[in-house]
C-alpha cells in the first residue's frame, strides 16, 4: 500500500488513501500547500480548490476542508470553494459553517448556486439529461476558460445524476466519461 502526503487542517501528514487505488495527488497537495509567488496565486488556489473537491469524492472531509480553507484564503470571491467546503462540513455534520458558507457562496454569486441547485432539483428526463451532457462537453473542450469548465463539470455532474435518476446506464456511462475527460483537461 502506497502512502501520500495529504493535506490536513495542521499542515502536511501522511496518510492512508481510502481507495489505493485513487490516492490523493501529492503534486497538488505540494502546489496547493507552498507559498504563492505573486503571479501564481491563481494556480495555486485551482489546485486547492481542485484537492479539496477531489477529497470530497474520496470521503476526505477534514483533507477537503483544509484543501478548500486555503483556496478560500488564495481566493475569497469563489463561491465554487465556499459552496464544495460546505458540503465537506454538512458531512461532518458541521451544520452551521455549512450554513455559514452556503450563505456566502449565494453572496458571493447567487444566480450560479441557484441554477446549479436547481438543476438538482427538478426531475430529470432523458432530453434534458442529454442537453446537460451536450452544454458540459462543450464547456469542458479544450481552450475554455477554468470557470468555464468548472461550470461544465457542473453540468456533466447533473447529467449524471439525472441519467442514473431516470435509469439511463449508457447515459450514465457517457456522462461518466465526460467528466472524467472534463477532470483531467483541468489538470
Amino acid at each position: 500500500m502506497m502512502i501520500w502526503l495529504s493535506l490536513t487542517s495542521n499542515g502536511l501528514a501522511q496518510a492512508n488513501p481510502i481507495e489505493p487505488d485513487v490516492p490523493s495527488d501529492p503534486a497538488q497537495t505540494i502546489v496547493c500547500e507552498r507559498e504563492p509567488i505573486a503571479n501564481d496565486i491563481e494556480m495555486m488556489a485551482e489546485a486547492c480548490y481542485r484537492l479539496g473537491v477531489g477529497s470530497i469524492d474520496r470521503g476526505r472531509y477534514e483533507e477537503a476542508i483544509a484543501a478548500l480553507t486555503r483556496a478560500i484564503e488564495l481566493n475569497p470571491n469563489d463561491s465554487d470553494a465556499y459552496a464544495w467546503r460546505a458540503v465537506a462540513y454538512d458531512a461532518l455534520n458541521n451544520v452551521e459553517a455549512a450554513i455559514q458558507d452556503s450563505r456566502e457562496a449565494v453572496r458571493l454569486n447567487a444566480d450560479h448556486v441557484l441554477s446549479d441547485w436547481l438543476s438538482r432539483q427538478r426531475p430529470a428526463d432523458e432530453e434534458d439529461a442529454y442537453d446537460l451532457l451536450s452544454t458540459g462537453r462543450r464547456l469542458c473542450e479544450p481552450g475554455n476558460g477554468l470557470d468555464n469548465r468548472s461550470t461544465g463539470l457542473g453540468k456533466l455532474q447533473a447529467a449524471l445524476d439525472s441519467y442514473i435518476r431516470i435509469r439511463d446506464e449508457a447515459g450514465a456511462r457517457q456522462a461518466s466519461e465526460a467528466i472524467r475527460l472534463c477532470r483531467r483537461r483541468q489538470t
